[in-house]
């Protein structure tokens, strides 16, 4: 029997700075030109090394291939990855650059991101709120200024705008992310799935872009800070600590499947 260990990263298993109040004793999980940025538990670094020797771990993440390859997680590299929320993977240490063209297809009804970004510019552009808007690998960020909330009414704006182009907005603080409708993480997991033929899944996520991969996969938890999605069991605890009870949910789903 073969599990996928699918997990998001950033909030589930490694925390930056702003969740992370003391890091000494942390294991650093990422560090720009040796500064460290982000920091798992060692419980959990231990955790995810017998992981990542017993399954398929499948590090599941919305962040660009730049902003992912930018994470060192315990165990060298991955041989599997969902990167920008599906629009890249990685298969046995290789991107597969036909899948992430086939993304970018007009048959599925998502508009070019430079149209996307355009429009915004050009509706929002003249905004006090707003600041820009930018592409990340087919993921759209809409920014506010610094220190400036994200209007309810520019939200609205901004919801249809993506609506007509073939796009999803998810709020997060004071940024939206937009997302092309048929780029999800669950869609990238069923393809990887179907070619390692796995047997059975389990899943982390902290956001609304996650519950889909959550309720697609066998068995699934979320950490108790994140957006709750129905259904789904939460950790008891908050923060870099929510991270271990995650790994452990995942070596008991594996306990219980081989």
């Amino acid at each position: 029997m073969t599990v996928g260990v699918f997990c998001d990263l950033d909030g589930n298993l490694i925390y930056s700075g702003r969740r992370v109040a003391n890091p000494e004793g942390l294991v650093i999980a990422q560090a720009n030109a040796g500064v460290p940025k982000a920091w798992m538990t060692p419980t959990a670094a231990r955790g995810l090394q017998e992981i990542r020797e017993r399954a398929v771990f499948v590090p599941t993440t919305t962040r660009s291939l730049e902003q992912y390859q930018r994470v060192s997680l315990p165990g060298g590299a991955d041989q599997v990855a969902i990167i920008a929320n599906g629009a890249r993977l990685i298969i046995d240490g290789v991107e597969d650059s036909e899948w992430a063209q086939a993304r970018l297809d007009p048959s599925w009804g998502a508009s070019p991101a430079a149209t996307v970004i355009g429009t915004f510019d050009r509706v929002l552009g003249e905004a006090s709120w707003y600041a820009k808007s930018e592409n990340y690998d087919s993921i759209i960020s809409v920014s506010a200024n610094p220190g400036q909330p994200f209007p309810d009414a520019a939200l609205e704006t901004v919801t249809d705008i993506a609506t007509d182009h073939g796009y999803t907005v998810y709020l997060r603080g004071n940024k939206a992310s937009v997302f092309p409708s048929h780029i999800t993480k669950e869609a990238a997991a069923e393809e990887i799935r179907t070619r390692l033929g796995l047997t059975r899944t389990i899943a982390a996520g902290d956001f609304h872009h996650d519950t889909g991969i959550m309720t697609w996969a066998d068995d699934a938890i979320q950490p108790a800070h994140g957006v709750a999605a129905p259904g789904i069991r939460q950790t008891r605890a908050h923060g870099v600590e929510a991270g271990e009870e995650i790994v452990d949910a995942f070596l008991a789903f594996l306990n219980a499947s081989q």
